[in-house]
């Protein structure tokens, strides 16, 4: 096999031909390399040398390797574009993976940029995560000032090896009327715009309208107007059609054999105990869920079912050709980030209004029997987190049920700490026990159900990613703080006397009232560190223990699943461990066939609350966390992963985020991602659906030909 050349630099980086074809007849290629003939191009710049490197993903044999400490930004690779002029939209794309791993909370960018009179101008920037299965990243953007010299600059933030291959760039002439398309949030409050990620092509008639021409954008149904794809719904009359072509699809699939009312395996040589509730069994070495029928259960699922999609309209009336009927427009919603941030809004419910289209007026409440059928034909047999209660209560699939925590009061800390969703709470708050313990109350009626698998508390909460970070934050916090005050009882417990506190930490506390009031001091040094790893520790135990008491308190036979742990750092996950019957991560990679527990943690299984993949092939503007370019591309990434965690030992589910296609105008927060497994006019994606049907025919026997062995995936198929 033809050997391939890799560009190493701190991420190693590497290049070849034939990633994806020209997007338009117009565009012009103005690079194309992949190293084979052994020579660095006089236009890369960064500390490179060509090496072997058999570390390299993407590619194979040579490398140049590269350092970003000799940049202002620690670029990995700077390659200069030539020929460019304002005016030129650029688009450039590459395959990337690292050789170190997946790191959470950290990220590589990829940049088209200029430099004027010695400063940074950006005209693009694409976000990646390190990741070690090669993934394809694509930036475009157009060139809108003139400036000395245009370069693409791959970034990272620290000494990490990156493998980069396969990299086209691509010039396209935009003519002035439609360079706004290409400016930053031209299209407000969007996470993805229309010229981002694999969306963009520039043979698509909409890059080159003016505004006046372009808005509205958004037609009646809630899809993107000024593009064409399979199965996109152009008149009311379409609904039916779909109605007949999705009957005709699932009864070529038929009923999965050998399977019980839950989706558990029936089986003869898998009976277990039958309790009549969902609980966890070991079996080969392998963590499977039994179901209250004493069968083993894999749980496949998705997040969401049935949660309608609306989108935010006050201010961005203009955006849609018909918002008119009263009956979707939802009032003073009071939950917004970035463009809706503090303030209410009106939003717009399409895909409720697209149900109504399809089935008939008043089918919304029943569209749990909709979802139910869908479910088992396609071989899901789980409603993840935010699943609509309505079809929860139906009966007639498992699910879990999702509550949030007390937001007890605010860690007041001097110390930055990070929190997207929420800034971090003082679990020793003296109402965070008994408010969560109403909060789940409340939860009874679903949480006492044989269809209930289990129970996750929060989501995606602000555990920092760096060790002790949390315990020092408190040590800033002001006096009257509970943590602090916990902290401090813990301390007395040890030491006494304020004094011997004073010589292990090198501290000068007068009291311990001093200890309190004092907000500037963190201490160093082994003893000191161990002090914070044992507060830091207790205060995670704290949270877990409640928040497991609390779903016990409704019903004992449940289990709890934690968290959902997607920020997070080992101490974290140590805790979860003894207080979670199932441990909780959104996982958003390319897999997860090595994922474990760390070292340390008790020996429980883990359930995937989200995972995705994204694609540009219909009219959402976003491919989500995991983007990809195609449909067929998306549903393959799915199968992957989705078999990589059935054949992981510790993972006893995985649940994909989500039904719905979020709004092409974005919701509460932005997200505009092509990730759902139905469009919002309710036609089903049938290479999701189709794959989905695939793997669980195969589940149970992929995961106990498995069992123990933490193996790679490579030697087991699932024919498409």
């Amino acid at each position: 096999m033809k050997s391939r050349a890799i560009v190493v630099a701190s991420f190693l980086l590497v290049f070849s031909s034939g990633l994806l074809p020209a997007e338009s007849p117009h565009g012009n290629l103005i690079l194309k390399e992949n190293f084979d003939s052994g020579k660095i191009p006089q236009n890369f710049f960064g500390n490179l040398k060509l090496s072997a490197d058999t570390r390299a993903k993407c590619g194979k044999a040579l490398a140049a390797e590269g350092s970003p400490k000799n940049w202002s930004y620690p670029r990995a690779l700077r390659i200069r574009l030539d020929n460019i002029k304002p005016g030129d939209a650029v688009s450039a794309v590459f395959e990337a993976a690292s050789t170190d791993g997946f790191v959470p909370g950290n990220q590589n960018f990829a940049l088209i940029l200029g430099i004027r009179d010695g400063k940074e101008v950006r005209f693009a920037e694409t976000v990646f995560p390190r990741d070690k299965s090669a993934r394809k990243i694509k930036v475009s953007g157009c060139i809108s000032e003139d400036c000395d010299v245009y370069y693409l600059d791959i970034t990272d933030k620290g000494p990490f090896s990156i493998n980069i291959d396969n990299i086209e760039i691509e010039k396209f002439a935009i003519p002035l009327k439609a360079r706004w398309i290409f400016s930053k949030d031209a299209i407000a409050g969007l996470r993805f715009q229309p010229t981002d990620g694999y969306f963009l092509d520039f043979s698509q008639p909409f890059l080159y309208m003016s505004k006046e021409e372009f808005f509205p954008f958004v037609d009646r149904f809630g899809q993107f107007k000024h593009k064409s794809w399979k199965n996109k719904i152009l008149s009311e009359a379409d609904f039916k059609k779909r109605i007949e072509e999705e009957k005709s699809f699932n009864k070529s699939l038929g009923k999965i054999a050998n399977r019980d009312e839950y989706g558990g395996l029936v089986s003869p040589k898998h009976r277990y105990e039958a309790t009549g509730y969902f609980r966890t069994q070991k079996v080969g070495g392998s963590w499977f869920m039994v179901d209250p029928l004493g069968n083993l259960f894999w749980s496949f699922g998705i997040d969401c079912v049935g949660m309608e999609t609306w989108t935010g309209i006050t201010g961005r009336e203009h955006f849609f050709e018909d918002i008119s009927d009263a009956r979707y427009i939802i009032k003073n919603i009071a939950y917004g980030k970035f463009f809706y941030e503090n303030r209410k809004f009106d939003g717009y419910n399409f895909s409720g209004s697209n149900i109504d289209k399809k089935y008939g007026v008043g089918t919304r409440n029943s569209y749990g029997d909709i979802a139910s059928k869908r479910m088992k034909i396609w071989g899901l047999n789980t409603y993840g987190a935010w699943s609509d209660e309505r079809i929860l209560r139906s009966g007639k699939t498992p699910y879990t049920v999702i509550a949030n925590s007390h937001k007890a009061a605010v860690l007041d800390a001097k110390l930055k700490l990070y929190g997207y969703w929420q800034p971090l709470r003082d679990f020793f708050s003296e109402d965070f026990k008994t408010e969560t313990m109403r909060i789940l109350e409340a939860k009874r009626h679903l949480i006492n159900s044989a269809w209930c698998i289990g129970v996750f508390v929060d989501n995606e909460l602000p555990w920092q990613n760096a060790r002790l970070k949390t315990a020092k934050a408190v040590l800033t916090c002001p006096a009257g703080q509970p943590a602090k005050a916990a902290f401090r009882k813990m301390l007395e417990d040890k030491y006494g006397n304020v004094e011997k506190l004073n010589a292990a930490w090198a501290s000068s506390y007068k009291s311990w009232d001093a200890f309190l009031s004092e907000r500037d001091f963190i201490p160093e040094g082994k003893s000191a560190e161990a002090d914070l790893e044992a507060f830091e520790r207790a205060f995670y135990d704290r949270y877990f223990e409640v928040c497991r008491l609390a779903v016990k308190n409704v019903n004992p036979y449940i289990m709890y699943f934690g968290c959902r742990l997607a920020w997070s750092n080992d101490a974290v996950a140590i805790s979860a461990s003894k207080y979670c019957d199932v441990v909780s991560y959104n996982l958003y990679r390319e897999n997860v066939a090595d994922f474990d527990l760390p070292e340390g943690a008790q020996d429980k299984p883990v359930i995937i609350g989200e995972f995705h993949f994204g694609d540009a092939s219909g009219g959402v503007f976003g491919g989500g966390l995991v983007p990809r370019k195609t449909a067929e591309e998306k549903a393959d990434s799915f199968s992957k992963y989705a078999l990589s965690a059935m054949t992981n030992p510790r993972i006893a589910g995985a649940h994909w985020f989500q039904w719905f296609d979020q709004c092409t105008s974005g919701r509460f927060d932005g997200e505009n991602y092509s990730i759902g497994f139905v469009d919002i006019a309710d036609t089903p994606h049938y290479q999701m659906a189709l794959s989905a049907r695939k793997l669980s025919e195969k589940m149970y026997e992929a995961r106990l030909a498995t069992a123990g062995k933490h193996k790679k995936t490579d030697n087991i198929k699932i024919v498409q």
